[in-house]
């Protein structure tokens, strides 16, 4: 079964059944996630040996992102970005396992949230060093 997000791209899965009615695995579905994913990480683990480097990030990507949407939709891309920066090996953990996701998620949006608090306090900063100068 295929669902069309927003920007064009498609993202699949594969529910039980006739797939009338499947929905993605959700990471609070736990059975769901184990089975639906579970048979996916070897097929992508050897995928990922025989890819490119390039190709091996956007598999990775690929996977990671619906789960780090259930997660945070509202920073998805970024927080599924950061965590695409990590070995390949840890990466492939975290689809693995949910528990070690949802706290690299909860570290990568404490990383950005202090980004964020840096970049608006810094032109204030800055405004108040010119007006002292």
């Amino acid at each position: 079964m295929k669902e069309r997000n927003g920007v064009g791209r498609c993202r699949c899965w594969h529910g039980g059944g006739n797939g009338v009615g499947s929905s993605p695995p959700s990471l609070f579905d736990a059975d769901a996630l184990v089975l639906t994913w579970g048979r996916r990480i070897g097929a992508l683990a050897s995928a990922l040996a025989n890819a490119s480097p390039t190709k091996r990030r956007t598999m990775l990507g690929e996977n990671l992102y619906p789960l780090v949407e259930q997660l945070d939709p509202n920073m998805t891309a970024k927080v599924t970005g950061k965590l695409l920066k990590m070995d390949q090996t840890k990466a492939l953990h975290l689809l693995e396992s949910p528990d070690a996701l949802k706290a690299k998620v909860a570290e990568a949006m404490e990383v950005l949230r202090n980004m964020l608090q840096q970049q608006a306090s810094n032109p204030i900063e800055q405004l108040a060093d010119l007006a002292l100068n």
